[in-house]
């Protein structure tokens, strides 16, 4: 493992990582930061994909036939076909 150097942590950090590893969630600060660059590099990656899908809409231009009612009610319909399958399984 690679040491990258030394961190200077303000009270509050500091103490709000001794909470995580005194709930027992987390051996030890190194867990709990890297858990925390995990949740900041999947919301980048979420962040990126949603920009992405954004621009791919944006590019596709404007629909001239689209029916937003009908498009609720097919959307509805798939939404209750799902729900009413998944509680069986």
């Amino acid at each position: 493992m690679n040491q990258i150097g030394t961190l200077q942590l303000d009270k509050q950090i500091e103490n709000s990582i001794g909470r995580w590893v005194s709930s027992g969630l987390y051996k030890n600060a190194n867990e709990v930061i890297k858990a925390g660059l995990q949740l900041l590099d999947d919301e980048q990656k979420r962040a990126a994909e949603l920009r992405s899908a954004v621009q791919e809409g944006l590019d596709s231009g404007i629909s001239d036939n689209f029916n937003p009612y009908e498009h609720l009610q097919n959307l509805k319909s798939k939404y209750n076909s799902n729900v009413q399958t998944n509680i069986f399984k």
